[in-house]
C-alpha cells in the first residue's frame, strides 16, 4: 500500500457517506448536548418518521455505530469513554479518534476542546478546535494525526473505536513520532492540522451536500 497524499485523502474522505448523512448528523448535535440519540430525539431534528429513523439506527449499528436501548450513544462522537477526550457545549465526552475530533466541531458547529496523548510517547496532546475546524491551540505546537486512506477505507466497511478505521488515527505529539509509527501502518498517513482541516472539511462538506440517510 503506498501512502496517501493530502489530495488522496480529501477524494477518499469526500466519499465516504457514513458519518455525515443528514440523520448522522444530527446524532451527532444530539449527542453534543450529552443525551443519546433516541429516535423520537432524531424525528424531531430530522422531520422524518420513526420507522424512517429506526431504519437508520439499524443501519449505523451495523456500519459500526454504539447502539444502546435503540438509542444511538456514539457516532464519531460518542457518550462512552474513549482515549480522545472532546468538551463541547460544556459536556465531556469522547471521540473514536484523532480525525474526528477535528471533523465533529464542523458538524456542530461550535468550538471544542480535544484531550488525547500521544499514540508512540503517551504525552498529552491538548487541543482548541474552531467550528470551522481550524486548530487555533495546540499544546505541543508539532502536533499531527494519521489518517487512513482508501486502501483502508475500502477494506473495512465498519467504523468505530475499535475499528480498522479508527484505531489507525490518532495524534502524535511530533511528525518523528508519527513517522516512527507510520512504518507498521501502511495506507495511512500523517498529516498536519492544516491539511487535516481540509481533509475534514471535504469529508463533512461534500457528503452533507449530497443529502440522503
Amino acid at each position: 500500500m503506498d501512502t496517501p497524499s493530502v489530495a488522496d485523502l480529501r477524494t477518499t474522505w469526500s466519499r465516504r457517506e457514513y458519518s455525515t448523512t443528514s440523520v448522522s448528523s444530527a446524532a451527532i448535535n444530539i449527542i453534543a448536548d450529552g443525551t443519546p440519540a433516541t429516535p423520537s430525539a432524531l424525528a424531531g431534528a430530522t422531520g422524518l418518521g420513526i420507522d424512517e429513523v429506526t431504519v437508520h439506527i439499524e443501519r449505523a449499528r451495523r456500519a459500526g455505530a454504539e447502539v444502546e436501548d435503540g438509542a444511538i450513544v456514539g457516532s464519531a462522537l460518542s457518550l462512552r469513554p474513549t482515549q480522545h477526550r472532546f468538551r463541547v457545549r460544556g459536556n465531556d465526552l469522547y471521540t473514536w479518534c484523532g480525525f474526528d475530533a477535528l471533523f465533529v466541531p464542523i458538524i456542530v458547529g461550535e468550538r471544542a476542546e480535544v484531550t488525547s496523548a500521544c499514540a508512540v510517547t503517551g504525552a498529552e496532546i491538548r487541543l482548541t478546535v474552531e467550528a470551522d475546524g481550524t486548530v487555533s491551540d495546540a499544546s505541543p505546537t508539532g502536533v499531527v494525526v494519521a489518517i487512513v486512506g482508501t486502501d483502508v477505507t475500502s477494506c473495512c466497511p465498519v467504523a468505530g473505536p475499535q475499528s480498522r478505521i479508527c484505531t489507525q488515527m490518532p495524534f502524535f505529539a511530533s511528525r518523528t513520532a508519527g513517522e516512527e509509527w507510520l512504518s507498521d501502518h501502511p495506507g495511512v498517513a500523517i498529516v498536519d492540522l492544516g491539511d487535516a482541516r481540509a481533509v475534514a472539511r471535504a469529508y463533512v462538506e461534500d457528503c452533507v451536500s449530497g443529502g440522503g440517510l
